[in-house]
């Protein structure tokens, strides 16, 4: 049911749809209210894992957090979580002071709208006759952030107004095992810059990296550091100096008590209806020539639109690498246009193991060569013994008992996509039980074999995977031993198989097969509950996910990645659906358990006292994302297709204004309980996005990757009676056009490529082909 959130500015209410809406391909979002139901917030980024990476988020208010990592692995939070940045305005005829959405100067501005598009997000209202935008992005291979100011006086008078762009600094972090405090910042203006340059004084790893800057491309009357010079009294972000009508002095600062933030002014002449447009840069700036530098460029004409269109054809010729029309316009515009920005997003902020090798092995799909990277540098940080840490740039040395499992899925999976059996011979090194990487290096089929020699050892009593500080769920840190990681395992040698198949490698896929078949006897008498499979078993020795349990009976993971592994045998693969579709499944998507915990039970851990119906408690949607991949595998196609409904934002059940997430969005849960239905929280962050755009692509549609070509096998939901997609695969443009044939019997298929009919569903691929047009007849 639909529930109404009100605004703490006003106690208004956002209740309707009809205030935000796509474009009509989805190319851009238009948010057009100043009271959405929370903050909806667009992700801007720059680099990867081993280089510089700059990610910055970006509100309906030109609010949000920047974090950096350097190719070292330091990690700089450049603003606070919540990071606060803005441009004040000020009508120097009163000294009225506004803000373009209304927040954080609380003003009645007219015309409001926010345009979201996955290169840039733009503010723009009307004042008092003045139009006002701002637009925000992040240029390639750089880390800091543009906002392009554009004034308009629509008024028969000449009007001036003063802009102040600001933005609250934190400027601290860390490595691996290196804090520091906030507390030896210094803030200093340089005429040269044409703005205020920051530093962190104290000794780190990485000394240039703690460097910001705020700079404009016109000369400021004003510059200051420190919030206690810029809201007066006591710290508000709502109520600054400026609205008393003074203007801002040259101030330098050390640390401020109250906040370091940095601020300009621009005096700026708008005679009627004239208009003007300032650049502000800011970010990081390893020194001042090197801001001098970057000055330069802003000013120069047609360089920040230059950078932009950059920006613009990385996300179009990204989002064009594949494209489906289904009639469903919801899920056909996020697929088109926003899933691989976000997997791209997850890359350039996450440096996980398991959170980047999952990506990557979907990413592929989209940008081969930036996944493949990513995977390599994954694979540089397993330790001699075949484990990972748990991340790697920088370096989290706590183990997880699933991380070594995702390599022997992932690198086969860019093997399918490429072609490429050469990855295989890759040289990499390893890290040592110190943690810092190896004088030698060992091929990546190497690597592969570390990893299934500590998989097959690494077992408990009961002959399943032991369970080490947590696996893919993080707060289930109380178990001794996991069925789930004993399937990922068996996924994974069974995707290994084919690779060593491929290659030629009968001894290796002997011997996979051998423990693959190990495991999957030992699952099928130890962890069958009857009706479904057990989740593990606690410090106690006692099962966990069983119909024993009061709580946590069964768990979704377990059931999805039974049939990915091919561990269940068909009178199996039944019963557990019907488990699954009866007791997991809710208007909001998919509970990871259930029923969920209410008290704590030190045999499962922190998930037990984690709140009811909430996050991993919970409608999680990474889970919910492994489990459209196992209907897909078991032609489960409406099941499918009605969960991917559900995971996505603002679906019929759940739409945004009572789940407050953004419709151009994945979340990462939303809440299933009675207190607050369908909330969503942590937009961006989340694992769902690959899982999600692979079982759509590779699993709805239909296009598998095979060493030797696409293997064609559709699993449309009944409802859809034509589809088509286009993929673009070793440089070929495949496109399919699917017709569903009702007068057939079920289960007909018939496929042709050019035109002639196929004796199997593989197309194999040709080199230098740049087209296949393909037809397949399906009921």
């Amino acid at each position: 049911m639909p529930v109404h959130h009100s605004s703490a500015r006003s106690g208004k209410y956002t209740k309707h749809k009809s205030s935000y809406r796509f474009a009509p391909e989805g190319e851009a979002f238009f948010l057009e209210t100043t009271l959405p139901p929370r903050s909806w917030q667009n992700a801007h980024f720059s680099g990867a894992a081993g280089r510089m990476r700059y990610w910055s988020r970006f509100t309906n208010t030109g609010a949000g957090s920047v974090f950096c990592v350097d190719p070292q692995g330091n990690h700089l939070q450049l603003t606070p979580e919540h990071g606060r940045k803005t441009i004040y305005l000020r009508d120097e005829e009163d000294a009225r002071v506004w803000s373009i959405a209304g927040f954080p100067v609380v003003s009645e501005v007219e015309d409001y709208c926010c345009e979201y598009r996955r290169e840039s997000t733009r503010l723009s209202s009307l004042f008092r006759g003045i139009f006002a935008s701002q637009r925000c992005f992040v240029p390639p291979n750089t880390a800091c952030e543009i906002w392009t100011l554009r004034l308009e006086n629509r008024t028969r008078r000449q009007r001036v107004i003063s802009a102040f762009p600001y933005a609250s600094l934190q400027l601290d972090g860390f490595h691996s095992d290196y804090e520091f405090g906030s507390w030896h910042k210094v803030a200093e203006f340089h005429e040269e810059l044409n703005g205020m340059w920051a530093r962190h004084r104290y000794p780190n790893p990485n000394p240039s990296f703690y460097r910001a800057a705020l700079i404009a491309s016109e000369p400021p009357t004003g510059a200051t550091a420190g919030d206690g010079a810029i809201f007066p009294s006591e710290y508000n972000y709502h109520y600054p100096v400026m609205a008393t009508g003074n203007d801002l002095p040259f101030r330098n600062a050390m640390h401020d008590e109250d906040g370091m933030s940095l601020i300009l002014q621009n005096r700026l002449v708008l005679a009627p209806g004239a208009g003007v447009t300032i650049h502000y840069l800011f970010g990081l700036l390893p020194s001042v020539e090197a801001g001098a530098e970057m000055l330069a460029r802003l000013q120069r004409d047609g360089w920040v639109e230059e950078q932009l269109a950059e920006v613009a054809d990385r996300e179009r010729r990204l989002a064009d690498t594949s494209r489906i029309q289904t009639g469903d316009q919801r899920i056909d515009r996020f697929f088109n246009v926003w899933l691989k920005k976000q997997m791209h997003s997850y890359l350039a902020f996450k440096s996980g193991v398991r959170d980047n090798l999952q990506t990557d092995m979907a990413f592929a799909m989209a940008d081969y060569n930036t996944a493949l990277e990513n995977t390599l540098a994954v694979l540089s940080s397993q330790f001699e013994c075949g484990n990972f840490p748990h991340s790697h740039c920088p370096l989290n040395p706590r183990i997880y008992s699933d991380q070594p499992t995702w390599c022997l899925m992932a690198v086969p999976a860019l093997i399918r996509e490429s072609g490429d059996l050469s990855v295989l011979e890759h040289s990499l090194p390893y890290l040592n039980r110190h943690g810092t990487p190896t004088t030698y290096g060992e091929s990546v089929k190497s690597h592969l074999i570390r990893a299934f020699d500590f998989l097959r050892e690494d077992i408990g009593k009961n002959g399943l995977h032991r369970h080490h500080h947590a696996d893919w769920n993080d707060d289930l840190d109380g178990l001794s031993e996991s069925a789930l990681v004993t399937m990922l395992f068996c996924k994974g040698l069974l995707d290994c198989l084919e690779l060593w198949k491929a290659v030629g490698e009968a001894s290796l896929e002997r011997q996979f097969r051998s423990v693959y078949e190990m495991f999957k006897t030992r699952l099928n008498e130890v962890a069958w509950d009857g009706d479904w499979y057990l989740r593990g078993f606690g410090k106690n020795g006692k099962p966990i996910g069983t119909k024993e349990n009061e709580e946590g009976r069964i768990f979704l993971n377990p059931q999805s990645w039974a049939i990915l592994a091919d561990i269940a045998p068909p009178e199996r693969q039944a019963k557990l659906w019907k488990a699954v579709d009866e007791y997991l499944e809710t208007p909001f998507g998919m509970r990871v358990l259930d029923p969920p915990y209410t008290r704590f039970d030190p045999n499962v851990g922190s998930l037990s006292a984690a709140l009811p119906g909430f996050y991993v408690n919970g409608v999680y949607n990474h889970a919910g994302a492994f489990k459209v991949a196992a209907d897909c595998r078991a032609g489960r196609a409406d099941a499918a297709w009605r969960t991917i409904g559900k995971i996505l934002p603002d679906s019929p059940d759940n739409p945004s204004h009572a789940s407050l997430c953004e419709p151009f969005a994945i979340t990462n849960c939303y809440r299933a309980d009675d207190l607050r239905p369908g909330l969503g929280a942590d937009v961006w962050h989340t694992g769902t996005a690959p899982w999600l755009f692979s079982s759509i692509l590779e699993g709805v549609m239909g296009l598998h990757r095979h060493y030797k070509g696409l293997r064609i096998v559709p699993c449309l939901p009944e409802k859809i009676r034509e589809a088509r997609v286009q993929r673009l695969f070793r440089g070929c443009w495949y496109q399919l056009n699917i017709h569903r044939n009702v007068e057939k019997e079920p289960g007909h298929s018939m496929l042709y490529a050019d035109g002639q009919p196929m004796a199997s569903n593989l197309i194999e691929h040709r080199a230098g082909r740049l087209q296949c047009r393909l037809e397949m007849e399906i009921n």
